[in-house]
């Protein structure tokens, strides 16, 4: 899987979830958090929402590592194998 699949499914999903974000573009070097202000319950929304769309499943115990969104891409490339 591709970095720029996962990015693009993360900002369609970034878009639906948190109110005034349709012009959002997310990037691997931000934090969903806190650069485009979605709080904990919206994140994992945006997650679980983006492990669908690409048929990619995540255990809790990896996604425990994501604090950014780089490690966040890493994670779906590396369970998409």
């Amino acid at each position: 899987m591709e970095r720029e699949t996962v990015l693009s499914a993360l900002t369609s999903n970034l878009r639906l979830v948190v109110p005034n974000s349709a012009e959002a573009t997310v990037i691997e070097q931000s934090s969903l958090l806190a650069d485009y202000g979605a709080d904990s319950i919206q994140v994992v929304e945006i997650v679980s929402r983006t492990m669908r769309s690409l048929r990619v499943r995540v255990p809790r115990t990896d996604m425990s590592r994501a604090k950014d969104v780089a490690t966040l891409v890493d994670l779906f490339v590396e369970h998409a194998k």
